[in-house]
């Protein structure tokens, strides 16, 4: 796939809004989908410089997290999953 700047401004655009919003998942090395590892490869080949690795951090508290997400109509458990799962990201990166 061939893209030009503006394609790859429009997707890290998209990319970094779905890390803040969503964020990715934990899963094994053969899931198809987007872990933080996929996430950060993706964002180098795209071109982004800086440390991505660390910058995952969002102001959204899980409150409004949970209202984005029912509005952009995740069913509840999924909500909750996805809640779940970036606590213990963040868990993770903290110690």
């Amino acid at each position: 796939m061939i893209l030009n700047d503006k394609d790859k401004q429009n997707l890290i655009d998209a990319l970094k809004e779905w890390e803040e919003c969503v964020g990715p998942k934990e899963m094994n090395e053969e899931d198809v989908g987007l872990n933080h590892d996929r996430y950060v490869d993706l964002m180098r080949r795209l071109g982004v410089t800086g440390d991505i690795e660390n910058n995952f951090s969002c102001d959204m508290t899980d409150d409004d997290r949970r209202e984005e997400l029912k509005y952009l109509g995740y069913p509840r458990a999924v909500i909750e999953e996805l809640i779940r799962s970036k606590a213990k990201r963040k868990e993770v990166s903290d110690e």
